[in-house]
């Protein structure tokens, strides 16, 4: 089912031509309005605009366009830009968002290279065959720690998450992007860890045998 922006009415996809948010009777009903109105010609009929982007009435419902279900007005997701509620009810919105990156991963991880990083795909990839793809620090194959790799930037200059974009370095695993974060870059602390570990080592090999406690 489809929820048709003219006559507010939910109906089979096959009442609708392809990619089109009107039914049939709606378009072809426009499009004959559009027409007589070049034309200077009267209208047939009185064009009623109808919000499809509430569809609030009294009852404080709302009509979802994916399920075709009238449900209450708290079960939809408001949108971030301008705060209306969107046309699809919070379970087919998060089902719809999961498909999406799901099956469009480059675009998804496009549109945060770009808005987060000021990077494109295109370099982030060129980045990781330059690293032989892996790792920059551990030489790990598989962003271990994580499902992405991290895109690792300079906190002196962009405190933040996001880069300018002059400040990127290298990609790398999550373990390896969350140790440079603890020590926040301090690589008095990295030596002296490096130190430390080499000091109980040598300790451990000294020893006749290791306790396996």
């Amino acid at each position: 089912m489809k929820l048709c922006r003219g006559c507010n009415t939910g109906k089979p996809e096959s009442d609708f031509y392809y990619g089109m948010n009107f039914c049939k009777p709606c378009h072809c009903q426009r499009t004959n309005d559009r027409a007589r109105e070049r034309a200077g010609l009267p209208q047939e009929r009185k064009v009623v605009k109808v919000n499809t982007k509430l569809q609030l009435p009294d009852d404080g419902t709302r009509l979802c366009r994916k399920c075709n279900t009238r449900k209450p007005a708290e079960d939809f997701p408001a949108n971030g830009k301008n705060g209306k509620l969107k046309s699809k009810c919070r379970e087919c919105f998060n089902q719809w968002q999961s498909d999406f990156r799901k099956n469009n991963p480059d675009k998804r991880l496009g549109y945060r290279l770009k808005n987060v990083y000021s990077w494109s795909l295109e370099g982030f990839r060129e980045k990781f065959i330059e690293q032989d793809e892996k790792c920059a620090i551990c030489k790990t194959p598989a962003p271990t720690g994580g499902k992405y790799w991290a895109v690792d930037h300079d906190h002196s200059c962009c405190p933040g998450e996001k880069s300018c974009g002059k400040c990127r370095r290298g990609l790398l695993c999550m373990n390896c992007n969350n140790m440079l974060g603890c020590v926040r870059d301090n690589t008095e602390v990295l030596l002296a860890a490096v130190e430390y570990l080499k000091k109980y080592k040598s300790t451990l090999t000294a020893q006749e045998e290791p306790c396996l406690a």
